[in-house]
């Protein structure tokens, strides 16, 4: 066992280091020099949010934006400034040092390429998901090593070296909760279940508050469940069930009250607020929570009439219900730990502290159910006698959360105190995917008018986008496809469909934005794991039919095809990404950015809006209307400095 763990950890390790030298030969190849305003539009917001973040201000870019994203990518930016900071790599990383700097605009340079050079963390997150997913699939190295080199040279990856956005960690995070969803349902032990779920969740958590665009996971994680016929779940007795359960509620009503409080921030977020659109807000935030329950209660009716055939009484009915409401308990615990995590900051705060309590908590809890006999907790889960059903008891728990949120509002006021920006930006994110409606993640009409004509566009786009790029790739799916049905195998039927409606979903919801160019990356890395996997089918297969024999003209000729057309699609994603890096190139700094966005525009850049500040900084500094400093200092010529890691910026007092 130690030497497949070992043999694994090599072709990973190899993975990787070619994935680390392209990025390096990448950034070699655009050179870290280049002119840094090319993407003012994501390098200027994080770099400044991030600086902000440090400083305890309110990071303008994340709370006030109407999708209220970027939150976990502002923070892990903020991080890696303090810590290259603290290691003499780059100035003081505070936004109260650039607003003293008599030339903020060369000063900032050193966080943006630093930014970029953030996102290369990010690519090789990317590198190592698609790795480990397809291998946890197809229990083939050289198919994993084959999928992580793929996504290594696919411009829907590399881009993200180039700026500072957060799409590639949303679409990794939630590639990484889809992971552990199918590592959950191939679990032998309950235990294990539940932990990969709450896992999964956690992951899912922080994708949705990076990007809304990974919204449609949260139907597609319970379908992981049709792909399996049972899982631990089933095999479970109903006294296990329960026991679940119990832990689930328990903690559930220790996590979710101390989040409560930050739902008043949330008439912030509404331009008009009144007690009408209190009563509308609820509405629409409980139908969202009623279509996923719905979804979720479905996906567990399919899998009993799929394993039983009928209804034999209403006892399956009971059984579904329980089990999804476990799912969607587990579900609602990572998210809540999700958002603690969002509090951490350089400045220890009461979530943090409580965040730290309860995994001393969890650890002491596993150690306890290690060292002694399981049967003891069960006794005392037990004798809380939580029947979901029973009115007294739903009315206790209710009133037992309100008075747990309530003493956490009152007595954390002068606790381990927290300035109200973090809380503020963890509530913008909640409250952005509890009421989806309010962020223009969703749709965006752009020129038409009508409906119908808005989703014809779309449709055109996506539609258009597998035919002119994902030919190939579709085609090795369907010969993959063809070949199972001839042996037989229903399940690598069924995850390989899976997944390729989990591209074609994604990249549609995301192409309702107009914008899906930033966004293919959520298909892509999607579909490379679904190539892979049918070509590991097509090599299976094949080996199959030259064992016994048998078919071996339409196994070779398979097999010849689907080389052919993975090469074809490789070549043409390395062509794609020679196209756009010397795109990248062709810009200079002479003359002023194209855009304003986060640079000059009042309503992101201003403070007056809560925005990031930085047009105030430019004009304070410069003494000039913002736009105009910038045309001047542009014509002046930026001064290349050479930067981290070949030099440092020098530091300012």
């Amino acid at each position: 066992m130690k030497k497949i763990y070992i043999i694994n950890a090599v072709w990973f390790l190899a993975a990787f280091t070619l994935a680390a030298v392209f990025a390096l030969y990448f950034y070699s190849s655009t050179g870290l020099d280049r002119c840094y305003w090319n993407n003012i539009d994501s390098d200027f917001c994080y770099s400044v949010a991030a600086l902000r973040f440090l400083d305890n201000y309110p990071t303008g870019f994340v709370e006030h934006t109407a999708a209220g994203e970027g939150l976990p990518v502002v923070q892990l930016l903020g991080w890696f400034y303090m810590i290259m900071s603290k290691i003499g790599l780059l100035s003081e990383s505070t936004f109260a040092s650039l607003t003293s700097h008599q030339d903020p605009l060369v000063y900032l340079q050193q966080f943006v390429v630093s930014g970029w050079l953030f996102g290369s963390i990010i690519y090789l997150m990317v590198v190592t998901t698609v790795f480990w997913f397809t291998r946890l699939l197809t229990r083939s190295n050289i198919i994993s090593f084959v999928a992580s080199l793929i996504s290594a040279i696919s411009w829907s990856n590399i881009q993200f070296l180039l700026r500072i956005r957060s799409e590639a960690f949303s679409a990794c995070l939630a590639l990484i909760a889809l992971y552990l969803m199918f590592k959950s349902v191939k679990s032998t032990s309950l235990r294990l279940f539940a932990f990969y779920t709450i896992l999964s969740s956690v992951s899912l958590g922080f994708a949705l508050f990076a990007k809304r665009n990974a919204m449609p996971y949260l139907f597609f994680l319970p379908s992981v469940l049709l792909l399996v016929p049972y899982t631990s779940l089933e095999r479970s007795n109903s006294v296990s069930r329960g026991l679940l359960l119990r832990c689930a509620i328990i903690g559930n009503l220790v996590f979710l009250p101390p989040l409560l409080p930050l739902l008043l921030y949330w008439p912030e977020f509404v331009g008009s607020f009144s007690l009408i659109l209190t009563f509308v807000l609820v509405g629409e935030v409980l139908g969202l929570v009623l279509l996923v329950t719905t979804f979720v209660f479905m996906i567990f009716v399919l899998r009993t009439y799929i394993s039983r055939r009928h209804w034999q009484n209403y006892d399956a009915l009971r059984r579904c219900s329980r089990d999804t409401l476990i799912y969607l308990l587990l579900l609602c615990i990572g998210f809540e730990m999700a958002a603690y995590i969002s509090f951490v900051h350089p400045t220890f705060n009461r979530y943090t502290l409580f965040l730290t309590i309860m995994i001393v908590a969890s650890g002491l809890f596993a150690i306890l159910l290690a060292a002694r006999d399981e049967n003891v907790i069960r006794v005392v889960l037990n004798r809380l006698r939580l029947h979901i059903l029973n009115v007294r008891t739903i009315t206790l728990t209710i009133v037992a959360t309100i008075l747990w949120a309530y003493y956490w509002y009152v007595t954390s006021r002068g606790v381990a105190p927290l300035s109200t920006n973090i809380e503020i930006s963890v509530s913008r994110s909640l409250f952005e995917i509890l009421h989806p409606q309010s962020s223009m993640s969703l749709l965006s009409y752009g020129d038409n008018v009508f409906m119908s004509d808005y989703l014809r566009s779309v449709s055109g786009a996506w539609f258009s986008h597998y035919r002119n790029l994902r030919w190939p790739e579709l085609l090795v799916v369907l010969i993959a496809i063809l070949q199972l049905v001839r042996t037989g195998r229903t399940t690598g039927i069924k995850t390989i469909i899976f997944l390729i409606l989990v591209g074609m979903g994604l990249l549609f919801f995301s192409a309702m934005r107009l914008l899906y160019p930033f966004y293919i990356i959520y298909e892509d890395i999607v579909t490379i794991v679904a190539v892979a996997i049918s070509f590991g089918c097509i090599i299976d297969t094949f080996g199959s039919r030259f064992e016994n024999n048998v078919s071996m003209n339409i196994s070779v000729i398979s097999l010849t095809v689907a080389v052919i057309l993975i090469s074809v699609s490789s070549v043409r994603r390395i062509q794609e990404t020679s196209v756009m890096q010397s795109q990248a190139m062709s810009y200079g700094c002479s003359l002023p950015p194209s855009g304003d966005t986060c640079m000059c525009d009042p309503y992101y850049a201003g403070s007056r809006f809560g925005g990031t500040g930085l047009k105030d900084v430019i004009e304070s500094q410069y003494g000039f209307e913002c736009m105009q400093a910038v045309e001047i200092r542009a014509a002046e010529g930026i001064p290349l400095q050479q930067v981290w890691p070949l030099y440092v910026l020098p530091k300012t007092d």
